[in-house]
């Protein structure tokens, strides 16, 4: 077994033990500061799509919104921007993907914050991130969540850029410094 396997499972038994009759999961609901972060972060990144109408700009946010809200798949949210907005596969694809893992970086970001994490290691997906080669050089390195990391002359999170996948691990304080030795 992995040594890190045992330190987390004594960590959760001392844990339980401290409070038998507390729940075992974090339910997600957003905070009005979080989704103050994600309006803000969705209408600055639809703006930036080029090559649409600004009426469409405004359709294709709020359909944004919604499905982000919704969580609904990527498959989902791009036909619907095909079918109801008049986008070809191609422009409907690119800006699902983009819009979806850039909201699930501010998503997982702020909910870290709140939670009270405060950093994470980048985690290098392997997928896309051409052009990028930062990104892989980065892969396991810890990073402040309320910065990102500065990469290639500046500030980012995993998977805020367009075509970039990178996702990250939070390191919980008490724990992870713990298995590091810190």
């Amino acid at each position: 077994m992995w040594a890190w396997v045992g330190k987390l499972q004594t960590y959760l038994r001392r844990r339980a033990a401290e409070a038998p009759g507390a729940a075992r999961t974090i339910d997600f609901k957003p905070t009005s500061r979080s989704i103050g972060a994600y309006r803000a972060v969705i209408t600055e990144n639809v703006a930036l799509i080029t090559g649409i109408s600004a009426a469409k700009l405004d359709d294709v946010q709020d359909a944004v919104w919604r499905s982000i809200m919704r969580g609904d798949e990527l498959q989902v949210f791009s036909a619907e921007l095909q079918q109801k907005h008049g986008l070809t596969f191609e422009e409907a694809d690119e800006i699902a993907r983009y819009q979806v893992c850039m909201s699930k970086a501010v998503m997982e970001n702020t909910r870290q914050l709140e939670l009270g994490i405060t950093e994470a290691t980048w985690q290098y997906s392997g997928l896309m991130c051409d052009g990028m080669p930062s990104h892989k050089a980065f892969h396991g390195r810890r990073f402040k969540l309320v910065t990102g990391a500065h990469l290639d002359g500046k500030w980012v999170w995993p998977g805020s850029e367009p075509g970039c996948r990178c996702t990250s691990s939070a390191i919980i304080p008490g724990f992870d410094d713990e298995a590091a030795g810190i």
